[in-house]
């Protein structure tokens, strides 16, 4: 991997620099600068994996070249150095989703954990990437449907390992069926490296894998044509006049035929994709059936409804939703929507809830909460700094809330998160 330091003191660089055994820690090309215009062209040129500099800087700051690797889609990692304890500047540097704020003197071993947490979050950050942006549920849902996987042969997940394996790590993502766990691991993740059994596979390979370890004989299963037709066509009412879905299939192919029903609905009910616990849902496949039938008739009167109110669409609540994920540690009410949005607080509240199956409260709390689990886990910012970043005048309230959501205060969470993230480098 590689690695830049900036710091406009050359004392600062060079301790850095040689008080570190960085390729222990996986870096075998290091680069240093005093310039930060220098430091701006070496990440263009090499785009590093690493970024370490300091704020304030003549000309540019490390806001700037952070800036620079936002606005670049670059994955560097960004720590942040600096002689002030200033929470602008912290906040600043949070917004550009930098690893850490270290204030002046650095202490190496404090530097170290940072850079190793840093990078053990890269390892989730690449799963993402490998997901292509997907959802968990909807990479389970592509990969295990039955259209077209005979014609997909080619090595579309060939950076994920696949393992039958009921011990889960917090770098993979799992589907848990009948006891048992379908693990998908990164390649970049170091546990594999322990399993000698984990093996590169291409889709297809995956599908028939998961399939023939349930011992379902998937050759003899076709997903209704009829039905087919009628998602097709997006005839929702005919869909839920058309009895016991499930009926149609043997009752030993209910796995598959949900994965395919799923798979079907994944665009016109992208919400009720992504929010489902599969596994739980898998446990009773029949029950797919229920949860599904509700979300169709929701869906008919929310799409009724909106055709006499102001033209309102899914698009709208959308876009609120947006608008929340991107002004959460501001004051936001529904009569602040109404302003923004020119409708009236009582509809968007109803349909907020209608559509996306969340009260608007709910919503904006949960998106501040999992904000300031992130804070937590990758920032040393104090719990009152983290309350108010997220959205919270009183620190208290903040830490109510996060207890009511987690079951423990933040102070407890940070603590269990670090001794957790301490054992896994032992």
């Amino acid at each position: 991997m590689k690695l830049i330091i900036v710091d406009d003191e050359m004392h600062i660089v060079d301790y850095i620099s040689t008080q570190i055994n960085w390729k222990e820690l996986g870096f075998n090309e290091v680069f240093s600068t005093t310039s930060p215009s220098k430091a701006k062209e070496m990440i263009l040129n090499t785009q590093p994996d690493l970024l370490i500099t300091d704020i304030r800087m003549p000309k540019i700051s490390g806001l700037d070249l952070a800036d620079v690797i936002k606005t670049n889609n670059l994955l560097t990692k960004v720590i942040i150095i600096s002689g002030y304890s200033d929470f602008t500047y912290a906040q600043q540097a949070l917004r550009l989703r930098t690893v850490d704020y270290l204030i002046k003197p650095i202490e190496l071993s404090e530097l170290i954990s940072v850079v190793k947490r840093s990078f053990d979050t890269n390892n989730a950050i690449r799963i993402d990437h490998i997901l292509d942006g997907k959802s968990k549920n909807l990479f389970f849902i592509e990969a295990l449907s039955t259209f077209g996987i005979e014609k997909i042969n080619e090595k579309i997940y060939s950076d994920l390992l696949y393992t039958w394996d009921s011990n889960l790590h917090k770098n993979s993502v799992s589907l848990k069926y009948e006891g048992e766990y379908l693990t998908v691991f990164s390649k970049y993740n170091s546990i594999i490296k322990k399993k000698s059994n984990s093996l590169r596979y291409t889709k297809s390979d995956f599908f028939h894998q998961f399939y023939s370890h349930l011992n379902i004989p998937i050759s003899k299963y076709s997903f209704p044509t009829e039905l087919k037709l009628i998602i097709k066509e997006k005839n929702w009412r005919e869909l839920i006049d058309h009895g016991s879905i499930f009926s149609l299939v043997d009752e030993k192919m209910y796995v598959p035929f949900a994965f395919d029903l799923l798979y079907l609905l994944r665009d016109e009910f992208s919400r009720f994709i992504e929010t489902i616990n599969l596994s739980e849902l898998l446990i009773d496949v029949f029950s797919i059936k229920d949860v599904l039938l509700e979300n169709i008739e929701a869906k008919i009167k929310v799409e009724n409804s909106l055709e006499n109110q102001q033209g309102i669409s899914e698009k709208t609540i959308i876009a609120i939703e947006q608008y929340i994920l991107d002004n959460y540690n501001k004051q936001i009410s529904l009569d602040i929507l109404s302003e923004v949005f020119h409708l009236h607080p009582v509809t968007i509240s109803r349909l907020f809830k209608a559509i996306t199956g969340e009260t608007f409260s709910k919503y904006l709390t949960r998106v501040r909460i999992e904000n300031a689990v992130y804070l937590l886990e990758s920032s040393n910012l104090l719990v009152k700094d983290i309350a108010e970043f997220v959205g919270y005048n009183k620190t208290q309230h903040f830490i109510s809330l996060f207890k009511d959501y987690y079951g423990l205060t933040p102070q407890k969470y940070r603590r269990i998160y670090v001794l957790e993230e301490n054992s896994n480098y032992d």
